[in-house]
């Protein structure tokens, strides 16, 4: 499995696909904070920030994440070194290896705003969270926390635990890779699939047993992180987002251990 993951992750840094995937992150994270700081200053009025929400890692992550996680897996269909792949390793340690990549993958696209909205809080300069993101959290300093180690310390474990918030959001993804192996296909259905269960989320929150069950899953609200979160949050959302990975896991293993391979 070591082996496989390495093999992947290899291919995945020499993709055009990749690498324009992460450009687009980098740009959007340093524009989104930029516009966090126009607004604030008084620069660009309010109402620019309908059009800064494309920016957004909602939006971005969830777009570009659907996409890379086609790829993923799909990638070895298309290439037939899918049949290399299993001729060396079982189809178990597979789903494993790709479940893993995808960690990594969204985790890379979440990075450029952990690290812009880290520079952010520590140069003391006046932003504005002007949606309610983790990030523009950060970078407003809405907790008014001191620019120092242990503000630092915070922010990177906030980050790291939404990053893996969002790898298990975009896991749905995962069993319909392996059963469709289109990325396009897997992109619409997972970007668009994404931000309606989170609406569906929003609407049950309240309603009994229902709202319990979304609670459950890193669709919960409760699982937006922010610097306000204490460690009970944290676990909480680490917690359901690998659980919630490990279900998606299995599910993908059903679907491709009756896969002809072709």
């Amino acid at each position: 499995m070591h082996n496989l993951i390495r093999a992947d992750l290899f291919t995945l840094r020499h993709s055009t696909g990749v690498r324009v995937s992460l450009l687009v992150a980098v740009v959007a994270a340093v524009g989104y904070v930029y516009l966090a700081h126009q607004i604030a200053t008084g620069a660009l009025e309010p109402s620019a920030a309908d059009s800064a929400s494309v920016l957004s890692d909602v939006m971005v992550v969830y777009l570009l994440g659907s996409l890379l996680a086609g790829i993923v897996v799909a990638t070895d269909f298309d290439t037939k070194t899918i049949h290399d792949a299993l001729l060396s390793s079982s189809r178990a340690a597979l789903v494993a290896t790709k479940t893993v990549v995808l960690v990594a993958v969204v985790a890379s696209l979440v990075a450029p705003y952990g690290l812009v909205a880290l520079v952010g809080f520590l140069s003391g300069q006046e932003f504005t969270a002007f949606l309610p993101t983790v990030f523009l959290s950060i970078v407003a300093n809405e907790q008014g926390l001191p620019a120092d180690a242990g503000s630092v310390g915070t922010i990177v474990v906030v980050v790291a635990a939404t990053m893996l918030v969002y790898a298990a959001r975009l896991s749905i993804c995962l069993p319909l890779a392996f059963a469709v192996k289109r990325p396009v296909a897997v992109m619409a259905v997972g970007f668009g699939g994404n931000f309606l269960v989170d609406f569906v989320a929003t609407l049950v929150v309240d309603v009994p047993v229902l709202g319990d069950l979304v609670g459950l899953t890193p669709f919960g609200p409760t699982h937006s992180l922010t610097l306000a979160s204490d460690a009970g949050d944290l676990l909480a959302a680490a917690g359901a987002s690998i659980v919630f990975l490990a279900l998606m896991a299995g599910a993908s293993y059903l679907i491709f251990r009756r896969a002809d391979i072709k």
